[in-house]
């Protein structure tokens, strides 16, 4: 039985306002019109000092003859592409933010492989704290995806995708600064 994505956009929208401050805009069953007029703002509303996150809960599709990566909203046919995002779309957009961290969270089938990652140096804590310092200050573009290219698991432990649930839990436990990669590979790649 297949989950709502809904079910899934709420809860992490939840969480992410009651245990790290974040204001969320939710959309449900959005076309691809509201979804592009809910980000283009962004470009110009926000400023250096300000982190952006994105959670993408739905269809996702790959075309193999072009090599690119589409988020399918409800207003999208999987065989006519006039209303498909694509991934370079997005990523124009979030280039263009003053944002200083941008995430983009997507939980559909063929979100794309995984990003590129700066490692921390874990050597000894102040190692830690001085490789979170040197995050904190630099322009970043992330993605964590449930997937590379191929569907995902829909059913997962209270009613949300396998994703949506390891990452609820993931940011439920982490305690303090972290980065993306440490909260994907000490709680939801596992």
């Amino acid at each position: 039985m297949k989950r709502p994505a809904a079910v899934d956009a709420r809860a992490v929208a939840d969480l992410l306002h009651a245990l790290y401050g974040f204001e969320a805009t939710v959309l449900l069953n959005a076309g691809r019109d509201e979804i592009m007029d809910a980000l283009n703002p962004h470009r110009s509303q926000l400023t250096a000092d300000s982190q952006f996150l994105i959670y993408y809960a739905g269809h996702g599709f790959r075309d193999a003859a072009v090599e690119k990566s589409y988020r399918l909203p409800v207003d999208a046919s999987p065989s006519r592409n006039r209303k498909w995002i694509s991934s370079d779309d997005v990523i124009a957009n979030l280039k263009g933010m003053d944002a200083n961290h941008v995430l983009i969270v997507s939980d559909s089938c063929s979100s794309g492989g995984p990003a590129r990652t700066a490692a921390i140096d874990r050597s000894s804590p102040a190692a830690r704290e001085a490789g979170l310092n040197a995050v904190e200050t630099n322009r970043a573009r992330l993605v964590m995806t449930s997937g590379g290219d191929e569907p995902v698991a829909d059913a997962g432990p209270g009613g949300h995708s396998a994703f949506a649930a390891a990452l609820l839990d993931a940011l439920s436990r982490m305690k303090g600064k972290f980065t993306v990669q440490e909260l994907f590979a000490n709680y939801i790649q596992l």
